[in-house]
């Protein structure tokens, strides 16, 4: 199994075990998946970010008002502009993950994209 959906599935589990105290305080969350010992430093980091620049709980205030479609893609766009050097796909999967392990959506095995 490619580690971007073993560390999907373990994002899904941490949020469940932790609830959003994971997604509040970046620390607590970096700790969290190190403890998984997954091996993909590049998407440790891109979900370390997000946390810092509070995707989590933007996605789960944006989603109560409008359709998640259009969130997961505004979402993807402020995380993209935000971020050097990811790409739209890339961008899309870390904010979908975080939809799946939130709850706001069914998971999906998909893994990491290389590019666009």
């Amino acid at each position: 199994m490619p580690n971007s959906i073993l560390l999907r599935k373990t994002l899904i589990k941490i949020v469940h075990k932790h609830g959003s105290t994971v997604y509040y305080c970046p620390e607590r969350f970096k700790a969290a998946l190190l403890a998984h010992e997954i091996d993909h430093p590049v998407l440790l980091d891109l979900l370390g970010e997000s946390v810092r620049l509070e995707v989590p709980p933007e996605l789960l205030r944006l989603s109560a008002k409008s359709q998640l479609f259009i969130v997961v893609q505004r979402l993807r766009d402020y995380f993209q502009r935000r971020i050097a050097g990811i790409s739209a796909s890339q961008a899309e999967w870390v904010v979908a993950t975080w939809a799946m392990a939130l709850g706001l959506s069914p998971y999906e095995e998909a893994p990491y994209p290389m590019r666009d």
